[in-house]
């Protein structure tokens, strides 16, 4: 699982009033992404754009997003699952100010982002960004 930490959460409470996404990453065949923060954060906005490199196949999979709590596998908690994501079909997810208390993770937790590729020879690419902001 590739681990991504960022030294600061983006300020103010819109990614837009930001200089970019808190955590990038790109890779080829599964997603496996862990979002963490120093601090207190809240997830508001995830991209996902995914590419067929060549060949042809199955384009699409469920996507998933779970907590990783510190405090063991009994307080993990699956926030969301979008099926079909994958070719032709971009994950872009915006939380509403409203229900960002639902999608915020502790400063020793994580925000797992999971997706296993569909294609047996893994020709599909992706690309990930996430915001995560600090609660208000």
């Amino acid at each position: 699982m590739a681990d991504y930490t960022s030294s600061t959460a983006i300020p103010g409470a819109d990614p837009y009033d930001a200089d970019g996404p808190t955590v990038r990453a790109e890779g080829l065949g599964d997603i496996a992404v862990s979002l963490k923060q120093p601090q207190l954060a809240a997830l508001q906005l995830l991209r996902v754009h995914f590419r067929r490199l060549s060949g042809a196949g199955t384009d699409t999979a469920s996507l998933t997003l779970d907590v990783d709590s510190h405090k063991g596998a009994g307080f993990d908690t699956r926030l969301k699952t979008i099926t079909g994501a994958g070719v032709s079909a971009d994950v872009n997810m915006r939380i509403p100010r409203d229900e960002l208390d639902a999608w915020t993770i502790g400063s020793r937790d994580a925000l797992q982002v999971n997706w296993t590729n569909p294609d047996a020879l893994g020709e599909i690419a992706w690309g990930l960004e996430a915001w995560l902001v600090r609660p208000r």
